[in-house]
């Protein structure tokens, strides 16, 4: 998933610093608690990278990654399963830390 957002790269990084802890999952952060503890259940590890890809001093790229390294069969039928809802969180949070980029 891409963002393009109108800013300074150093911007954006202070926001993507800010994820978790106090400050949440800048969406859906109880679908994202609860996901955490299903990816525990299921048996599997969940990573989220966020890239910043300066296009010039006044635009940059954000770009996620989300990966999910299953243990066995239930935790890729879980992953495949719950990926309709994995797009509405991960598109909901890029979109969310490409506006508060943005104000920064």
């Amino acid at each position: 998933m891409k963002a393009e957002i109108i800013d300074q790269a150093i911007k954006s990084r202070k926001v993507i610093a800010a994820i978790g802890g106090e400050t949440g999952w800048y969406h859906g952060t109880w679908l994202w608690v609860l996901r955490g503890l299903i990816d525990r259940l299921m048996g599997g590890v969940g990573t989220l990278d966020i890239s910043i890809k300066e296009i010039n001093t006044d635009l940059c790229e954000l770009q996620q990654l989300a990966t999910f390294r299953p243990r066995g069969l239930t935790g890729m039928a879980y992953w495949y399963c719950l990926l309709p809802l994995h797009n509405y969180i991960f598109n909901g949070m890029l979109k969310k830390v490409a506006r508060l980029s943005e104000n920064v």
